[in-house]
């Protein structure tokens, strides 16, 4: 559960690590997990990796993202 507190560190949160995936999705319409990883393990400090996959599933959840299982990547769902 995403639940904030004083403690909660705001720059390496589950919402802003949501934020640099769309940030990187805009960029690529879509990415491999892999490559998803690695780009944003340059960009934060380690322990990433724990909120990486609730921050996916945070954005699966809000409807932004979707998995493609036929090219093993994450894709962003746009809204015209």
């Amino acid at each position: 559960m995403i639940k904030p507190n004083k403690f909660l560190d705001l720059d390496s949160c589950i919402i802003n690590i949501s934020g640099e995936i769309t940030k990187i999705l805009l960029q690529r319409n879509s990415i491999k997990y892999n490559d998803l990883y690695e780009i944003l393990k340059n960009i934060y400090d380690e322990g990433f990796e724990y909120k990486l996959l609730p921050a996916i599933d945070f954005l699966f959840l809000l409807g932004v993202l979707k998995y493609s299982p036929s090219t093993d990547s994450l894709e962003l769902i746009r809204w015209n």
